[in-house]
């Protein structure tokens, strides 16, 4: 935000990403004017324990290409104000 990284990465992985969802990401909640957001996808994978408890095989689950790498679906964005170029 604004050019500031945030101290640590913001999980996204949690107990229900056995499926896609839309979920929230809240970036902001500061004054008003104008600002720059970016958004960077860690380079470390997430532990993907959080959804081990919802596998029958988690050993066997866990390995499959579905829980593999990282990747971010930005979906919907909600935005207060005017977008600018």
């Amino acid at each position: 935000m604004d050019g500031k990284k945030s101290a640590s990465p913001v999980a996204r992985f949690d107990s229900y990403c056995t499926y896609h969802r839309i979920a929230t990401l809240g970036v902001f909640n500061g004054a008003d004017g104008v600002h720059t957001v970016e958004i960077t996808v860690d380079k470390d994978q997430p532990s993907r324990q959080p959804v081990a408890f919802r596998l029958k095989n988690p050993a066997v689950e866990l390995a499959k290409p579905k829980y593999q790498g990282t990747k971010f679906w930005p979906a919907k964005i909600m935005l207060v104000g005017d977008l600018q170029d």
